[in-house]
């Protein structure tokens, strides 16, 4: 019975590195930081945990626009993940990247898998989507511009912490009160210029951002914002650097750090910040609706989409078991 016992060991062993071999390994290429990158680890240690014929590998290639340069070249390369997060400014190189790219409508049909698009908000799935509904890959996180405070410095500059900012002159009036009674050490800054300070400002002010409904009707689209709103918007950003209550602190999130840190009282950067601010945040911090400018539009519109989906890649010799696995993932 003893010798059975001691035999019994290594064949267990060897069958469950057998079964270990046979698992089908998903590469998943991510650009999450922080608290979402711990998310990503979350679910895909939580997927890979409740069954045992695929692996997630959840891979960090950067930002953003890291991980879609590094996707345009491991694709070319012909050494593409399976699974890669994309942001939504580059929707459009993923649309025209033709059959370096499996659109989930074509991988649910070919797997039999039924997906709803009408289960997403339409404002995201519409995104992700061609014209006839189809969608073209999978809504993963979805984010938008916000205005995040720091409630202390506005307490320390005497200012009401409860009533953000509504409006680009009572931001500008409260930056210059925090700087004046040196309530922080940054009165104002930004992430992301020219997502928020551009495109979103033009989707609050209904401004045009682009010829061809904003590009959404044809490749051959310009960009149109030097109108006089613009510009002046601009020009008012120069003005508050130089006197001292803004700073520009990076392109993207390069900024995101001044908010987390309790450095600065005011920042414009994605809602997706939230979870660092969870995290990290050691002072008593509020969000809010983006500024506008009333002499430009009396009720401001909606703020308009960030984050990003996820799309499915080619590659020569894929198997159609990698792709059924994609879809499972």
């Amino acid at each position: 019975m003893k010798r059975r016992t001691l035999l019994a060991a290594p064949i267990a062993f060897a069958a469950s590195r057998a079964r270990a071999a046979e698992k089908t390994k998903i590469v998943w290429w991510h650009a999450m930081t922080a608290a979402l990158a711990d998310e990503i680890a979350r679910i895909a240690d939580g997927f890979n945990a409740s069954q045992d014929q695929v692996e997630i590998q959840a891979i960090y290639k950067g930002g953003y626009a890291d991980t879609l340069t590094a996707t345009i070249a491991a694709s070319r390369a012909g050494q593409a993940p399976h699974l890669v997060q994309v942001f939504e400014v580059g929707t459009g190189t993923m649309l025209a990247a033709g059959k370096a790219v499996k659109p989930v409508w074509e991988l649910a049909k070919e797997t039999g898998l039924a997906i709803d698009p009408k289960a997403y908000i339409p404002a995201v799935r519409g995104y992700y989507s061609l014209t006839d509904g189809r969608m073209a890959s999978m809504p993963f996180n979805s984010s938008t511009a916000v205005m995040w405070y720091n409630k202390d410095a506005f307490r320390k500059a005497g200012l009401d912490p409860d009533a953000a900012p509504a409006t680009w002159q009572e931001v500008r009036k409260a930056a210059e009160t925090i700087k004046a009674k040196d309530a922080a050490p940054v009165a104002m800054t930004t992430s992301w210029p020219t997502w928020i300070q551009l495109e979103q400002y033009s989707a609050l002010h209904n401004l045009p951002f682009a010829t061809k409904s904003d590009g959404f009707d044809g490749l051959d689209a310009e960009l149109v914002f030097n109108t006089k709103p613009h510009v002046k918007h601009i020009q008012r950003l120069l003005e508050m650097s130089k006197d001292g209550t803004f700073k520009y602190g990076g392109r993207d999130t390069a900024a995101d750090p001044l908010i987390v840190s309790g450095e600065a009282a005011i920042s414009f950067g994605s809602s997706s910040s939230r979870g660092n601010l969870v995290k990290s945040a050691k002072f008593d911090w509020g969000e809010a609706y983006l500024p506008f400018d009333p002499e430009i539009i009396k009720k401001p519109e909606n703020s308009i989409i960030g984050g990003a989906s996820l799309w499915v890649m080619t590659a020569p010799e894929r198997s159609p078991t990698e792709y059924r696995r994609s879809r499972s993932s």
